[in-house]
């Protein structure tokens, strides 16, 4: 009795233990296998785009597509598109639209064809048809047949919508206030310098690591122009020299190409969130915001 008792834990532990195990590398996965993603887009006349996010080595897939005015989308699991048309489907709705068509092209029967439609009963021509009047708003022709609306009700109105306004003035300037006393505060300001570096070390993370192109652009105004290539130069370490930027000055033209991929791990994403949250004066500024 007691070695089948002791048969029975040991199995009831290899269970618990297999199952921990799957649950352990189930969240491993999760967290550091990366999601990888993959897009490219042209526009030589007409817009054009493809992208692709997949994950633990392709057997979860998420397909998109733009061409022509047209957007499509497939969720592939393990090569098999989810939500796709069989043929058996495709087969049965031929079948109801043959039905369909068969049911609107058959001959009326012989009771349809005796059958008359109830007539409809005549009118008399003797009487009249009166339309009703539409109804006199006493009202309104009293008030104007009164006398005229007195200034001093619109001077009130007038005087309403100042103090309004006066008050609106004086809340945005105690906001004011309340927002530089905010910004000197030195824990908040620790606070702003950790949320400035969890951001920016998310940015590096889910950047392209590869990224290739060529832009060719240009407006009908040079300064136009101008001030569109200032911008590209202010992004220019995000692409470096990996993207051309060709301007035209002479006219209006926007064409080019972009190919780029990339990957995002959880993990990171989860640390970085923890090193906020582990923060007490972020926890109390986002209680402040949940509040409200």
């Amino acid at each position: 009795m007691i070695q089948l008792l002791l048969l029975i834990l040991k199995i009831a532990g290899i269970l618990l233990l297999a199952a921990a195990g799957l649950a352990l590398t189930a969240i491993l996965l999760v967290l550091f296998v990366p999601v990888r993603y993959r897009a490219e887009g042209s526009r030589y006349g007409a817009w054009c785009a493809r992208g692709r996010v997949s994950w633990l080595f392709s057997a979860l897939q998420l397909e998109a597509s733009f061409e022509n005015g047209e957007a499509e989308a497939a969720l592939k699991i393990l090569g098999r598109t989810v939500g796709g048309e069989s043929e058996d489907g495709e087969d049965l709705a031929e079948d109801l639209k043959d039905l369909e068509t068969a049911e609107l092209e058959r001959p009326a029967s012989r009771e349809e064809r005796t059958s008359k439609p109830p007539k409809k009963p005549r009118e008399k021509t003797g009487e009249r048809i009166r339309t009703p009047e539409p109804p006199v708003h006493t009202a309104s022709l009293r008030r104007e047949e009164g006398k005229p609306v007195k200034a001093g009700g619109m001077l009130s109105r007038v005087r309403g919508r100042l103090r309004r306004i006066r008050e609106g003035i004086r809340r945005l300037a105690a906001r004011k206030d309340q927002v530089m006393a905010f910004l000197r505060d030195e824990a908040n300001r620790r606070t702003f310098q950790l949320v400035k570096r969890q951001a920016l070390r998310i940015l590096r993370h889910i950047r392209p690591s590869r990224l290739e192109g060529r832009l060719r652009f240009g407006f009908d105004d040079p300064y136009r122009t101008g001030q569109a290539l200032q911008a590209a130069a202010l992004l220019m370490p995000l692409y470096r020299d990996r993207v051309q930027i060709i301007p035209v000055f002479e006219e209006e033209v926007l064409e080019g190409e972009l190919k780029m991929r990339g990957r995002i791990r959880l993990a990171v994403l989860l640390a970085a969130g923890v090193r906020l949250w582990r923060d007490k004066n972020f926890r109390k500024l986002v209680g402040r915001l949940m509040d409200r």
